[in-house]
């Protein structure tokens, strides 16, 4: 979470060049597969976005794989780590097989 701006903080600068760089990002189409594995608390201010988290309009073969229960801040917590390995392995596997699919 970024630091309050009104405060004197010396990550500050730091904030500033990620928003920069944020803002001035601007990401190339990508022809291969993505598996996305999403929270399932979602940031009010990410609401906008849709459940793809707008990986659609970047991703040619999008696979919303899972929804893993919690947020950015529970994602390491044990019984979500043990969740996303899960999801995370199934991803691997489905990838091998239309890898293995595409060598016949």
């Amino acid at each position: 979470m970024p630091p309050d701006q009104n405060v004197e903080n010396p990550e500050r600068p730091i904030w500033n060049i990620y928003n920069k760089a944020v803002d001035s990002f601007v990401p190339a189409r990508y022809d291969g597969r993505v598996f996305l594995v999403r929270e399932t608390d979602l940031p009010p201010e990410l609401a906008w976005m849709g459940s793809d988290l707008g990986w659609n309009n970047i991703a040619r073969k999008l696979s919303i794989h899972k929804i893993i229960p919690g947020g950015h801040f529970t994602i390491t917590e044990h019984s979500t780590v043990i969740i996303f390995a899960e999801q995370l392995k199934a991803c691997l596997e489905e990838a091998e097989a239309e890898r293995q699919h595409a060598r016949r």
